[in-house]
């Protein structure tokens, strides 16, 4: 029999253990989402943006098959009047047919284009700011699931608060009742101590109502339907650097700047290395036998537009993009430092407001004691007692609520510094 019982409590903490879910969990699972894959796929689309540019700078060879049909005979290749003379003695195919088969091989490489060079940098700096911003959206999303599992947590003891209450009221209602079959207490008593309680159960109601939607909230950004709010606590203070937020849109400015560069090279010249390699097959126009002959040849071109408006317009565009990026960072730089410091101040007073609300709930707590001591022995009113109960709840309440606000406050600077919540939070 002992043995048995040991067996089922091992096996009960065994199963609570394997349901438990800490933040980290959700943190894991968080990263497995199509929200955060999405950003994944952002940053390797950037990546291959900058692979497409530098690949620009390798030769490009491709494999060339033709057929060709002329009215008049045409030479598979350009013939010397010896070559030509030599053939004639010889009574063999002239290279010159109506049909012409090619096949063989085009290479271009770029000798010297300006253009790339600042292309290639641009692309870098926007791998590099989409790096930064996938790693800000993954932040602001486990600052999302903070913040919610705070607010779910508040709920809950504001719910265990209105149960705390509504059990004081009940038994209140049955001293009540007792009172009112003798004779000693009007009935109206009792019909306030009801409808007191009803309005507990509408509040509870509300309460459960915004408990479902904190929950699709964290299952929408991590698939975990949570029973429960989870035990959070901070191992590290926030470490104030510089403003992470800001770099991935430092980064795009700075990858606008080598954008203009790269269109205002566009006025400058390109050199271009291009080499063909053929095999040319025919039928030669004299004679009508077979003939081949082979055909290469190396280019170089030199290329600058001379008049391209389209080209000016692309300047002056890029002028206006970069303008408009630097003064986004300067808007973006003042709004962060302003929130930052808003949210330091704040963080101050809520630790300050947590101390002074935890007194605020023991000195509740010892009033209402006294407040149904005295309303039992009749030296109270119904609806001072009732006051009393309110406070009680107020108390608790504006506690649950600066707790939650704290971790509020605590995530959205976690995000503009780019601390890592993962080694901040357990």
């Amino acid at each position: 029999m002992m043995k048995t019982s040991v067996i089922i409590i091992v096996t009960l903490l065994f199963s609570a253990n394997a349901y438990s879910v800490t933040i980290h969990d959700l943190f894991a699972a968080l990263k497995k989402q199509p929200v955060t894959k999405i950003n994944q796929l952002d940053t390797k689309k950037a990546k291959l943006m900058h692979d497409k540019i530098v690949s620009n700078f390798y030769p490009k060879i491709y494999g060339i098959s033709s057929y060709e049909h002329y009215n008049s005979p045409t030479n598979l290749r350009p013939t010397t009047p010896t070559e030509s003379s030599v053939i004639m003695k010889q009574k063999g195919p002239l290279p010159f047919s109506y049909d012409i088969k090619k096949i063989g091989v085009q290479i271009t490489m770029p000798i010297f284009v300006p253009s790339l060079f600042s292309l290639s940098k641009k692309t870098s700096l926007m791998y590099k700011s989409a790096k930064e911003k996938e790693r800000l959206n993954l932040l602001k999303n486990e600052a999302a699931i903070i913040c919610a599992n705070a607010n779910l947590r508040y709920l809950e003891s504001l719910k265990k608060a209105l149960n705390a209450k509504r059990q004081s009221l009940q038994t209140m209602l049955e001293h009540i009742n007792i009172g009112v079959k003798n004779g000693r207490i009007p009935e109206i008593q009792a019909v306030k101590i009801m409808e007191n309680i009803n309005q507990i159960n509408l509040q509870k109601q509300k309460i459960k109502e915004n408990i479902v939607n904190i929950r699709s909230l964290i299952e929408n950004l991590t698939s975990v339907k949570l029973k429960h709010s989870i035990n959070m606590q901070i191992k590290k203070d926030i470490l104030k650097n510089q403003m992470f937020a800001l770099k991935p849109v430092k980064l795009f400015a700075q990858a606008q700047r080598y954008s203009l560069e790269a269109k205002r090279a566009e006025v400058l010249p390109k050199v271009v290395l291009q080499s063909n390699i053929f095999r040319n097959f025919g039928k030669g126009y004299n004679n009508d036998e077979h003939v081949h002959r082979n055909y290469a040849g190396v280019s170089l071109y030199l290329k600058m537009p001379l008049f391209d408006k389209t080209v000016i317009t692309d300047i002056q565009q890029a002028e206006v993009d970069y303008s408009k990026s630097k003064t986004n960072v300067e808007k973006v730089r003042l709004e962060l430092e302003n929130e930052a410091q808003s949210l330091s101040s704040n963080l101050a007073i809520v630790n300050s407001s947590i101390r002074i609300a935890e007194k605020s709930v023991k000195n509740q707590e010892e009033l209402l004691r006294y407040a149904k001591v005295a309303f039992k022995t009749k030296r109270m009113i119904e609806e001072e007692y009732l006051r009393y109960e309110d406070a009680m709840l107020s108390a608790k309440a504006n506690l649950y609520n600066l707790e939650a606000k704290k971790w509020e406050i605590f995530a959205k600077l976690a995000v503009i510094y780019g601390n890592n919540l993962e080694r901040m939070v357990k």
